[in-house]
């Protein structure tokens, strides 16, 4: 992908255009031009990053698109503390084989994104090697408590019945250490991250200052909430992760295609790389097609594009798909689970008014009458008709439809 531009200066003017900017500390444009080192930090509280994780990763492509240099810090050290930000207790604490899991898959999700020729750093390098009063004396006594109990994140802990534990309290002064450690050794003067990150981070320029260290810098960007108030990138089943083993191509282009009308132009801001005339010219529903096809094809690839049109194209007609394609598109298709025991000598409207496609037997027999109800493509004559296990598509699922639009997918274990 080209260079926005060769200027490093004009990054904050590009991410200002895309709504990809909040706050900043005083002096970072000019500081910005000249390439600097700009980084991002990821805990590896889980085994994938999630789609909400993704307005920083792109952010960070942003200033190495334009003659920046990226780094990449992995809280391997940190993800055993745990972050308050944004909690109203404290987070589960994780084994050491579950981190360093986390870890090594993560890694795999972020060299797939950004490439390999970037620095990655893990913050358990430096912090798994010091003592308790090492860290005390060279860490801890530059902190003020009254300061660290100023910041949002602490505050709103404090108020909350559970408090916050001293664990998750310290956290402010690793995160402050790492920018400073980064700083030292790799150059680093620039951090990003969410708007909610702000305290967590301006440790870090607090602690240089105090130790007589580098000029540092950090920027903000937006929490990305949608118009109805719930949060981007979950989904009635859970976070969009992206991983494919956690969420497939199919799910992640699907839950992009029905990003509701009032979001999608601040989404192809902010998720593409389309210029800011081209999205003007999308209309209609080529805004969410557009959306969802760019942003998969960054993620998984021209192969993960091809698939999940494909996979669109199984689950919306009319013509059966394999059970390995609806493997695939179950957890992102309407359904059901049942238990095939269940329904061995039940009829199948019993079946389809316990998966929720139908809400009654009675209902059922209007729509049987006036031909209203397929099951695995064959319309259904008789309301009668009993539930047969051969007829399941690879032993497993039907495939239930209620006139042209409402269709369902039924599992049986």
């Amino acid at each position: 992908m080209k260079p926005v531009s060769a200027d490093t200066a004009l990054v904050l003017t590009h991410l200002k255009e895309r709504g990809l900017f909040q706050d900043a500390t005083p002096g970072l444009e000019e500081h910005l031009k000249e390439p600097r080192y700009v980084y991002a930090g990821f805990d590896v509280t889980a085994d994938s990053l999630h789609l909400g994780n993704l307005l920083v990763i792109l952010t960070l492509y942003r200033y190495k698109m334009m003659g920046h240099k990226p780094v990449i810090l992995y809280g391997g050290a940190t993800t055993k503390i745990g972050d308050p930000s944004g909690k109203q207790s404290d987070r589960p604490l994780l084994s050491l084989e579950q981190i360093a899991h986390n870890l090594r898959k993560i890694s795999q999700n972020l060299e797939g994104i950004l490439g390999n020729d970037l620095l990655f750093v893990n913050n358990s390098d430096w912090f798994d090697q010091m003592t308790v009063p090492t860290f005390l004396r060279d860490i801890g006594r530059f902190f003020r408590v009254s300061q660290m109990l100023g910041k949002d994140s602490v505050r709103s802990r404090m108020e909350a019945e559970e408090g916050i534990s001293f664990c998750e309290f310290s956290y402010q002064l690793l995160q402050g250490y790492d920018f400073y450690y980064l700083a030292e050794n790799h150059e680093v003067t620039v951090q990003i991250g969410g708007s909610d990150q702000w305290g967590n981070m301006t440790a870090g320029t607090d602690l240089s200052r105090r130790k007589g260290g580098k000029e540092l810098h950090v920027m903000t960007i937006p929490l990305m909430l949608r118009s109805d108030g719930k949060k981007f990138g979950k989904s009635e089943s859970g976070a969009i992760y992206l991983n494919k083993e956690r969420t497939s191509a199919y799910a992640f282009y699907q839950y992009l295609l029905n990003i509701p009308d009032e979001d999608v132009e601040i989404c192809l801001k902010r998720f593409t790389f389309l210029s800011v005339e081209e999205i003007a010219s999308l209309s209609g529903l080529e805004r969410q097609r557009t959306l969802a096809a760019e942003l998969t094809r960054f993620i998984h690839g021209e192969s993960g594009l091809k698939e999940a049109i494909r996979l669109t194209e199984v689950a919306f007609s009319d013509q059966l798909g394999t059970k390995e394609d609806y493997d695939q598109i179950f957890e992102a298709f309407p359904h059901a689970r049942l238990d095939k025991r269940d329904f061995l000598d039940k009829t199948l409207l019993d079946i389809l008014v316990q998966a929720g496609l139908i809400l009654s037997k009675s209902e059922g027999v209007r729509l049987v009458t006036g031909q209203g109800l397929r099951v695995n493509g064959r319309v259904l004559t008789d309301p009668k008709s009993l539930f047969d296990p051969n007829e399941l598509i690879g032993e497993v699922y039907l495939f239930a439809q209620q006139g042209k639009k409402k269709k369902m997918l039924i599992s049986f274990s």
